[in-house]
Order: C-alpha cells, then sequence, then structure tokens
C-alpha cells in the first residue's frame, strides 16, 4: 500500500496556498461564467458586484470546496511522493533525478486523480452564488 502520512509543514502550506490564492481562482471563475454579458469585466468589479447583491459571504461561496479539493490532491501526492521516495532510495542514499522525477509525476497523476471529484463542485459552489442557485 502505498501510504506515508506528509509533514505537518506541507499540510498547512497547502491550506494557507488555499486561504490566499482561493478568492483569486473564485473571481476568476465567476468572470469567466459571466461570458460577453458583461463588458470588460475586472476582478475588482466582479468582487464589488458581488459583495454589495450577495454580501460578504459571496466572497467565500466554494471555500469548503477548494480546502476538499487541496488537501485531498496535497495529501495523496505529498504522501504517494515521500513513500516512492523512500521505496526508491538505496541503502540510505537519494534516488537519481530521473527516478524522483518518475515519483513525482506518478505523485501528481494520483493526487490528479484524488482531487478530480471535487473540482466541479467547487466550481458549481462559485457560479451558483451569482445565479441565486
Amino acid at each position: 500500500m502505498l501510504y506515508a502520512s506528509p509533514r505537518p509543514g506541507q499540510s498547512v502550506s497547502a491550506v494557507h496556498s488555499v486561504l490566499v490564492m482561493a478568492y483569486s481562482y473564485s473571481l476568476n471563475r465567476r468572470m469567466q461564467s459571466l461570458g460577453p454579458t458583461v463588458p470588460s469585466p475586472s476582478m475588482l468589479k466582479i468582487l464589488r458586484h458581488s459583495v454589495s447583491n450577495y454580501g460578504l459571504r459571496s466572497v467565500y461561496a466554494g471555500l469548503s470546496a477548494s480546502l476538499m479539493r487541496q488537501m485531498t490532491y496535497s495529501l495523496v501526492r505529498l504522501g504517494s511522493y515521500e513513500k516512492m521516495k523512500s521505496l526508491m532510495s538505496e541503502d540510505g542514499r537519494s534516488p537519481s533525478a530521473g527516478k524522483l522525477l518518475l515519483a513525482a509525476g506518478v505523485a501528481g497523476g494520483l493526487g490528479g486523480i484524488a482531487g478530480n471529484p471535487a473540482g466541479p463542485s467547487m466550481t458549481y459552489c462559485d457560479i451558483a452564488i451569482m445565479y441565486d442557485t
């Protein structure tokens, strides 16, 4: 079984990235969903529109889905990478760069598979607030 517990700092950095970047991604998805209905939308205009029409809570729409996606992706990716790295090491020596690159690619793919189901829910939560669904 490929399982290794990532270090606490890695988990904290994954959560921090969501808390810092979730708003810009959320606003970006909202801008994309508007299409040509709004001439030259900017992030500031979308943020102002969301807060004035739907309240301050609209800024946080989709945050739980973003956290779920990021945590599933990061924990699987980091845990599987660390486990593969330890399995590839020979006599306590660090694996070669090629082996580490292979482990990183496989770990990223596994993380993508694990985090993929949360992607549509994240987008839905961001856009649903604009259409009162």
